[in-house]
């Protein structure tokens, strides 16, 4: 009789988990799932944090014209808190940790492929800009996540395309 498959490490503990070289990006999603919290269900239409109590949203950048903040909405999977929040840290926050590029890739490709219809209309995703120059971070953290998690295989055919900073017009596709 087989051994019996290993649970899932949890989200927060991938770099441990039996299955994050080996599993299908759905099973990252899941178990990823099992710990984020959802989104607020009244939240805001351009960048999905939630709404203040008088109903507006508190980020200043939403107020913008859609010329200076560069994007029409944000598409998020999840509030940043718990898990998340500290797994965005140990990724972005220096010493950063380069490895969690993969497995924010993995989760990030379960959702659009258990999303599916959602995205059938779209052949590019445009992370959110990462400001690399004097005085920003030190690597283009959201850039890197789907490239990373197309290097182990299951990235099927992605594109993106990232702005460093708004002032850098210079677009840069990279392969995934």
């Amino acid at each position: 009789m087989a051994e019996p498959r290993p649970l899932p490490a949890g989200f927060g503990n991938c770099p441990k988990c039996a299955y994050v070289v080996s599993d299908p990006a759905s099973l990252c999603f899941e178990c990823a799932s099992r710990s984020l919290e959802p989104l607020a269900a009244r939240r805001c239409a351009l960048c999905a944090r939630p709404l203040e109590d008088d109903g507006t949203c508190g980020n200043p950048v939403c107020s913008w014209d859609e010329d200076q903040r560069w994007f029409r909405s944000i598409w998020a999977i999840a509030m940043r808190s718990g898990a998340l929040q500290r797994a965005i840290d140990d990724y972005k926050v220096p010493p950063e940790r380069p490895g969690w590029s993969w497995i924010f890739g993995l989760v990030l490709l379960g959702y659009l492929n258990g999303h599916a219809e959602t995205f059938s209309g779209y052949g590019l995703i445009i992370p959110s800009p990462t400001f690399t120059g004097e005085g920003g971070r030190a690597f283009d953290h959201t850039a890197a996540v789907i490239p990373a998690s197309d290097e182990r295989g299951r990235g099927g055919s992605l594109t993106v395309r990232a702005r460093r900073h708004p002032e850098d017009a210079r677009d840069r596709a990279l392969p995934g």
